[in-house]
């Protein structure tokens, strides 16, 4: 039995593995031009692509403003489909009107976000981004 459950998880650690690779998204357009509303919603809006092989989970894994989960909501939507699928793009808008985001206009802030792929085969596939914004 301990044989069998050593190989059990090698054989789930290979398949995470493999979907790992075939996970992936980028920043879709110009990262210094981050549409950013600095009234008392503090919202900003962006755009990811599917860049991988495989359908990602419309609703984004992690979001994270300069360290700092958005305290508001974190609301994301697949443009023009139902699936976020390779090649697709997903909207996604952060809001924190509850916690110390005081950014204007100008700021350059780091995002870092985790999506993840729909399960197969009983694992998930994840990717992670992390990059400089600067909002406008």
């Amino acid at each position: 039995d301990s044989w069998k459950g050593i190989a059990d998880t090698y054989a789930d650690n290979r398949d995470k593995a493999a979907l790992d690779a075939k996970t992936e998204f980028s920043f879709a357009g110009n990262p210094m031009m981050v549409d950013f509303d600095d009234t008392a919603s503090q919202i900003m809006v962006f755009y990811l692509q599917n860049t991988g092989q495989v359908i990602l989970e419309d609703s984004i894994g992690g979001a994270f403003v300069d360290g700092v989960r958005p305290g508001t909501s974190v609301a994301s939507a697949v443009v023009g489909g139902t699936d976020w699928a390779p090649g697709e793009l997903l909207r996604v808008t952060l809001e924190d009107s509850t916690s110390p985001w005081t950014y204007v206009d100008g700021d350059e802030v780091v995002l870092l976000l985790v999506a993840n792929s729909v399960i197969s085969k009983g694992v998930r596939g994840t990717d992670t981004l992390t990059l400089t914004v600067r909002l406008v």
